[in-house]
């Protein structure tokens, strides 16, 4: 029983650490710079700059016995509170291990704003972290499985998307095909109407990639072919379509072209289909796919 009495009392401390703490780094000063002090009986006042830190130090040791929400707080602040140089003085001396340790402990509690923040190091090699895209990658697995804090966050698409197409072909690190399945999955499910700068969507690509992965007419064939996958296919197929994605056009561009995938041979309508995924400005970047689109075009045209 006391055991249970001093963890729910260490938890009611934290949150209280948590509260306090965001009061002191938010709370606008009056006239004169200083904000009042409650603890300060000589002057009732302290400066702006103590009271901050002394709010970083109240969230810090609030993350530190355990408070999920204050270690992704602190622990990004730690990390991250130095790079612009005119908001420097607005964070806690910098301080990596302590960061990491922290935001990792929010990212193993479920926070998925911990696991961005922890991808994002490791993807760039940001704030002194040395760069290690194996690490990134469990970070981003965690993003899709922790609760993420802003559904139009960008970042939140881009990263499981970068990770999937890795983890699938394994530029940078070992290939991992469950991985790329997983991540492509969830953007697919989770990004629609999501789009990239060029305006190509996030679901639309992921799909295409499983679509890829599960095909051995489009010349991966990653996964062993069995009539369920058919199903995932041919499900992923009707997602990246929906989604414009001139990808998934031409993979259906190619099924009609070729009578597979439960699709009849269908010259006119495979003719349709890669002149629709022929007409994506996106394309202009992507001079090598444009080309293999073109050649595909006229080898169905021909037939």
């Amino acid at each position: 029983m006391g055991s249970i009495v001093a963890q729910a009392s260490e938890e009611n401390n934290a949150t209280a650490l948590l509260m306090v703490g965001m009061y002191d780094i938010t709370k606008k000063s009056n006239n004169t710079g200083k904000m009042f002090d409650p603890s300060n009986p000589i002057t009732g006042f302290q400066s702006k700059e103590k009271q901050r830190l002394a709010g970083w130090h109240a969230i810090i040791k609030s993350g530190e016995l355990g408070n999920p929400v204050a270690a992704m707080i602190g622990g990004s602040a730690l990390l991250f509170g130095d790079l612009d140089p005119d908001m420097k003085d607005h964070y806690p001396q910098p301080d990596k291990a302590l960061g990491i340790k922290l935001l990792d402990s929010a990212h193993n509690k479920g926070v998925g704003k911990a696991s961005q923040y922890l991808a994002i190091a490791y993807h760039v090699g940001l704030s002194g972290v040395e760069k290690n895209q194996s690490k990134a990658k469990e970070y981003v697995l965690g993003m899709i499985k922790n609760t993420l804090y802003s559904e139009n966050d960008k970042l939140n698409y881009l990263l499981p998307m970068l990770y999937a197409l890795e983890c699938a072909f394994g530029k940078n690190i070992p290939k991992d095909f469950a991985c790329a399945f997983e991540l492509s999955k969830w953007v697919a499910e989770f990004g629609k109407g999501k789009y990239m700068i060029n305006g190509r969507s996030y679901a639309g690509l992921a799909a295409a990639l499983i679509v890829q992965m599960h095909e051995p007419a489009t010349g991966m064939d990653l996964i062993v072919k069995t009539k369920e996958n058919e199903a995932i296919s041919r499900h992923y197929l009707e997602i990246s379509v929906s989604e414009d994605d001139a990808l998934g056009e031409q993979y259906q561009a190619l099924f009609y072209e070729a009578g597979v995938q439960g699709f009849p041979m269908d010259k006119k309508r495979a003719v349709y289909w890669y002149e629709k995924a022929l007409n994506h400005k996106y394309l202009d970047e992507d001079q090598n796919s444009r080309y293999l689109l073109v050649n595909s075009l006229n080898r169905a045209r021909s037939n």
